[in-house]
């Protein structure tokens, strides 16, 4: 049976952040990651790959390009964690031992979780797409781009969700590009959110409230999809509110939509011993907010959307847990498991919002939704210059520090 001392489930952001930390801080530790794909993805490119604003080659690289130096690849999924023994079992039957434990598997996209939208998104000729399907993306650009006019639908699902903002920001990109078609004057779009808000963080809902009123794109508070009826091209949606039930609005007609489904932590965890038990992270991993470390298994540790955690799950938030859960491993290493473990995360994420093509505003929050902007600007102003940090220098800072333990 093989045996490490760190084992890393998950070869995204969170899990290759981490381990690149962990060989540049304590070389001479065995460090393994356990990864099914041959592909890594630059996820926040989807939303602007998808809008036809970003060159496709920022969104994949191998995943033998990206593992660190020094750091072993297994490329198989993991079945089972026996957190009592130490051990993972493989789907492929193998066993392989840990001194030490990150789990950073991100998440899984549910989208059986709305009736008819795996055969929607599917059908290549039918007008849904998501961008959460990264087979999607090409799709939104053609449903876009042959758009003549009609009703226009974007949704967001209720519950814990890989970047919150997307929705909006697709929508956001996708009324400018039907502006520039000419069709936007023969086109309504709506907005369906369960949620009473457009955005967790009062300041930047007030921003988002006016952008998306100047534009005059309706809203639907405190609703969900929850069925597509493709013959029909009917929305089925149900209110997340009984104020809202009493709005009675139970269908709506769309000629494109473009639908978020709702999110779920990976099997492997919900079958574990080591996720909430209940509320609002149920299955998520239970781990104590500021050190990452599971509340009860002291050498398991967790990074990335995986996380139960009061914060926005994005990559940026993945990359700082990541930096937190490198140096509490290492130091548990060094100095043993009696020693108050030295990182603290304060819930720090950035969950970027696109006013227009061309500027973007950036909502960097910590736990409680705390400003903990690192820009000594205005958090709340839209500015060209964050946008072009999004597009043009963050893949590059992504591929070339982030993932290296650099930055």
């Amino acid at each position: 049976m093989k045996g490490f001392d760190v084992v890393i489930i998950g070869g995204g952001t969170a899990g290759i952040c981490a381990a690149a930390r962990i060989k540049r801080s304590s070389p001479k530790l065995s460090v393994t990651i356990i990864e099914p794909s041959g592909n890594h993805f630059y996820q926040p490119a989807f939303t602007f790959i998808a809008a036809g604003l970003m060159n496709p080659q920022h969104i994949a690289r191998p995943m033998s390009d990206v593992i660190p130096e020094g750091c072993a690849w297994i490329r198989d999924t993991v079945s089972v964690i026996d957190a009592e023994q130490n051990q993972i079992h493989l789907s492929g039957g193998e066993k392989i031992l840990y001194k030490a434990l990150i789990v950073a598997p991100g998440l899984s996209v549910d989208f059986e979780s709305i009736a008819g939208l795996p055969d929607a998104l599917n059908d290549r000729r039918h007008p849904v797409c998501s961008i959460y399907d990264t087979t999607n993306l090409k799709k939104f650009s053609e449903l876009f781009s042959q758009f003549i006019g009609g009703t226009v639908v974007f949704s967001m699902p209720s519950g814990p969700l890989k970047c919150p903002s997307a929705s909006l920001k697709i929508m956001i990109l996708a009324d400018d590009l039907l502006r520039k078609a000419g069709v936007r004057e023969v086109t309504r779009m709506i907005y369906v959110t369960p949620y009473s808000s457009l955005f967790a963080v009062e300041g930047f809902s007030q921003t988002m409230t006016e952008v998306v009123r100047k534009r005059g794109i309706d809203v639907l508070f405190e609703h969900e999809i929850a069925k597509i009826d493709l013959r029909n091209q009917t929305l089925h949606v149900a209110p997340s509110t009984e104020a809202a039930a009493q709005r009675n609005i139970k269908t709506i007609k769309y000629d494109l939509a473009h639908v978020t489904p709702r999110m779920k932590a990976p099997q492997m965890i919900a079958e574990s011993n080591l996720h909430h038990q209940d509320g609002y992270f149920q299955n998520w991993m239970n781990v104590d907010p500021q050190t990452l470390q599971h509340q009860k298994f002291i050498n398991i540790f967790a990074a990335g959307d995986v996380a139960g955690l009061p914060t926005m799950k994005t990559a940026t938030g993945a990359r700082a847990q990541a930096e937190v859960v490198a140096e509490n491993i290492c130091f548990l290493f060094k100095k043993g498991a009696q020693a108050p473990l030295p990182r603290k995360y304060d819930g720090y994420t950035c969950c970027p919002l696109i006013t227009e093509i061309g500027r973007i505003i950036h909502p960097e929050l910590g736990y409680e939704g705390k400003l903990l902007s690192k820009i000594p600007l205005n958090p709340f102003v839209p500015r060209k210059s964050l946008w072009v940090y999004n597009t043009s220098l963050l893949p590059k800072l992504y591929w070339n520090f982030m993932l290296k333990g650099l930055l």
